[in-house]
């Protein structure tokens, strides 16, 4: 009995001990774990902060990355829901769109933090709103049977059961392309807008030639990069098999433009001092009018287009004109223009894309003429009538600048204001009106201590057409 009583004692102080040293491995395995998750946790709310810092500043690229590494670390409904307004603004709405939708989805118990609840009520509004400014693009190609047929855009493989189907795209510009072994390669650009949905047709061409980059090449012995099917050759001969077709041609760095401007006209300034060195006011020759511009240039790396330009306006005369007929008995017809031209250059936004644009031009001639008929019956006016032509002239340089409006892939339409600003250096007067009848204007160079600086404000809207292979991709 004293043994069996040893041999129990024994027994349980053994277990005892076992018992206890498992009890401690568990509780610092614990206590590492708890740390481990801790750190984790600590970690993805620095990145967190850090991540929404940096959206409410408008980095939202950088928030993006921030923010997915926190949730990669600890899983919250608030990362996700900045995950989603970060690709929103980054106009990935499709991939927003989905991390919305997993931020509704995701299930709270009780016990969960209010700011977790807050997030998933935002996210559903927000989800709302984005979800009609989708685009959607469907794709067709034909024939749509093909074997093998393979369809990417931008570079990422489409089902070929999506054909036909209104796909949700990501605004912007997307390329398109389409292949099957035994036809030569389709390829398309298209650019969607916020809600828009458009269609999209791919023609495939029997013909020959590799597959584009990124896309399957049929089994060996099947076909040969490069080559189609063609009549079986003659023992010895190739003749079966067709040579593909060179690269294509890459796109131009160099476009056309042609357009035209309609629009108000208003001088300002002063056309030039007299003797005494008062200034002759432009509003006293002429008032405001209006008329247009066409003008043409060559673009040059999607940036920068040179122009040359003619600019004309039909004015009101002012009343200096009006003067003789105070005195005499004449019956005067005024008309008035102003006219210039000249070179310069433009910068803006590239070709089809909304934005806007700056010029600057060097004006070679910038010109106010008045036109008079007179009608009299005084004996110095042979046959009743004369003309007489009075004008003003000299360089100058014009600035201005507006806005891009794509309306077609060959159209832009253009709000503008353009000022030019510029010096009469000489007066031309051309009469056969009687010179002592109205006295004799001053014909020839202005002395310098005479000039003065005038100006012609142009306002109104033009429409350019764009033409050339430059046109941009996404």
């Amino acid at each position: 009995m004293r043994l069996i009583r040893v041999s129990s004692s024994s027994l349980v102080l053994r277990w005892a001990v076992a018992t206890s040293g498992a009890l401690a491995s568990a509780t610092l395995g614990s206590t590492g774990a708890f740390a481990q998750s801790a750190a984790d946790k600590a970690t993805a709310r620095t990145l967190a902060t850090e991540g929404i810092k940096l959206f409410r500043e408008g980095k939202y690229a950088e928030s993006l990355d921030k923010m997915q590494r926190a949730q990669t670390m600890y899983d919250a409904p608030v990362h996700v829901l900045y995950i989603a307004r970060c690709q929103v603004k980054l106009d990935k709405l499709v991939e927003g769109a989905e991390s919305y939708r997993r931020l509704v989805r995701t299930p709270l118990d009780a016990t969960a933090p209010p700011a977790f609840k807050e997030a998933i009520e935002s996210g559903g509004k927000e989800l709302e709103e984005i979800e009609p400014k989708i685009p959607a693009l469907r794709v067709e190609v034909e024939p749509a049977n093909a074997a093998q047929l393979e369809i990417r855009i931008d570079g990422e493989a489409m089902p070929v059961a999506a054909l036909g189907i209104d796909r949700p795209s990501n605004p912007g510009w997307h390329t398109v392309q389409a292949w099957a072994p035994g036809y030569a390669p389709s390829e398309s650009k298209i650019e969607l807008k916020a809600g828009e949905k458009k269609p999209l047709k791919l023609v495939l061409q029997p013909g020959s030639g590799p597959p584009p980059p990124g896309f399957t090449a049929p089994p060996p012995g099947q076909q040969q990069p490069g080559m189609v099917p063609g009549p079986m050759p003659p023992p010895g001969g190739d003749a079966g098999m067709q040579p593909a077709p060179g690269p294509q041609e890459p796109p131009s760095k160099v476009g056309f433009m042609v357009g035209l401007r309609l629009g108000g006209a208003v001088p300002g300034g002063a056309a030039r001092s007299d003797p005494s060195g008062e200034d002759v006011k432009m509003g006293d020759l002429f008032q405001a009018g209006g008329g247009g511009e066409i003008h043409g240039g060559v673009r040059l790396f999607k940036y920068f287009t040179g122009v040359v330009f003619f600019e004309r306006h039909v004015l009101k005369p002012g009343e200096f004109f009006d003067v003789p007929t105070q005195t005499l008995d004449l019956e005067v017809t005024n008309t008035a223009f102003a006219q210039s031209y000249g070179i310069g250059a433009m910068i803006g936004t590239p070709r089809n894309q909304l934005g806007g644009f700056g010029e600057i031009d060097i004006v070679l001639d910038h010109r106010f003429e008045v036109n008079q008929e007179i009608n009299s019956n005084d004996p110095r006016i042979t046959n009743g009538q004369c003309e007489r032509t009075v004008a003003a002239k000299g360089p100058g340089f014009r600035i201005g600048g507006g806005m891009n409006i794509p309306v077609a892939e060959f159209l832009h339409l253009t709000p503008f204001v353009m000022a030019t600003l510029g010096q009469f250096t000489h007066n031309e007067v051309d009469s056969d009106c009687p010179g002592e009848l109205f006295g004799l204007d001053f014909d020839g160079e202005i002395p310098e201590d005479q000039r003065a600086g005038h100006s012609l404000l142009f306002f109104g809207v033009g429409g350019d057409f764009v033409l050339g292979r430059d046109k941009p991709g996404p």
